[in-house]
């Protein structure tokens, strides 16, 4: 084959080898790189060469350039967002090239309060549940996998809260665990907080964050807030304890979005037995990079 000296400077339409040679495409400058796109050859050719006996030092520079930009240029068409809120199956795009899967599980249930007259007692929050991210090429992927949301764990009714649901993508290729639930709180018993569903497995992960402890007085003066609150994690907040006053009581609260802790239920001054709330279920996030 002969050597290519392509010209080191050519402008928008420029043709190469000119004139033709019997046995060698005419390539065409298309403003980024010698092409017979579009020529009578059969099935086009883009052309980046990097050989120093043939290119000058420019014409290196641009096929480096080149080879760099083609795959943008070319083969990424696009980039597709699918969002999972309850179990089922994904089936990626035909065109799929490869995908980021980011997956939430669900956080954990506040506990319960069974309260008594001279007693300000707030349960403890459930803690949210873990974050893990990971990235898949289509081969990986395969022809389709198994998305299993978890279901926030449920409030305590006369003891701890449940433990939020592990959401996962395939049988293992990321997985996140679910936050544990808040313990009850009673004159016998002081609401522990919930802890913070561990990393999975993945490319990345962060651990749910723990609830907050409840509360246990004997004091009648207090307006309660602050304690028994559920973990927050990436994709929403943690449920809040009510503010709650004398002979006051309030069930806990179950949050808003993804993944976060329920809170403890409060009762002050009061006989009243009160839930937790639940936490809030788990997310999967998958976002596709597809080919034309």
């Amino acid at each position: 084959m002969p050597a290519f000296d392509f010209p080191a400077s050519p402008s928008v339409g420029q043709k190469y080898p000119t004139p033709s040679v019997v046995g060698i495409p005419t390539y065409t400058w298309d403003g980024e790189k010698w092409t017979t796109i579009g020529s009578a050859v059969s099935g086009g050719l883009a052309v980046c060469y990097d050989i120093v006996q043939t290119l000058t030092a420019p014409q290196q520079q641009q096929a480096r350039q080149n080879i760099y930009a083609a795959p943008f240029n070319s083969v990424l068409a696009a980039a597709k967002f699918r969002l999972f809120t309850a179990s089922g199956t994904y089936t990626p795009d035909p065109k799929l090239i490869c995908a980021i899967v980011e997956v939430q599980a669900a956080g954990g249930g506040g506990g319960a309060v069974t309260g008594a007259a001279a007693y300000a007692l707030i349960s403890g929050g459930g803690g949210g549940g873990s974050y893990c991210r990971k990235c898949l090429t289509a081969a990986q992927i395969g022809a389709s996998q198994s998305v299993v949301i978890g279901a926030g764990g449920a409030g305590g009714i006369s003891g701890a809260g449940g433990t939020g649901g592990n959401s996962n993508f395939g049988a293992s290729l990321c997985l996140a665990y679910g936050g544990g639930g808040g313990a009850a709180a009673s004159t016998a018993l002081l609401g522990n907080a919930g802890p913070g569903g561990a990393p999975g497995t993945g490319d990345f992960g962060i651990a749910g964050m723990a609830g907050s402890a409840g509360l246990y007085s004997q004091r009648t003066d207090l307006t309660m807030a602050g304690a028994g609150d559920g973990g927050s994690c990436a994709f929403g907040p943690g449920g809040t304890t009510p503010l709650t006053g004398f002979t006051s009581f309030a069930a806990g609260v179950t949050p808003t979005g993804y993944g976060g802790g329920g809170s403890g239920g409060t009762v002050h001054s009061s006989g009243a037995a009160v839930a937790g709330g639940s936490g809030a279920p788990g997310v999967i996030l998958i976002t596709e990079f597809c080919s034309s």
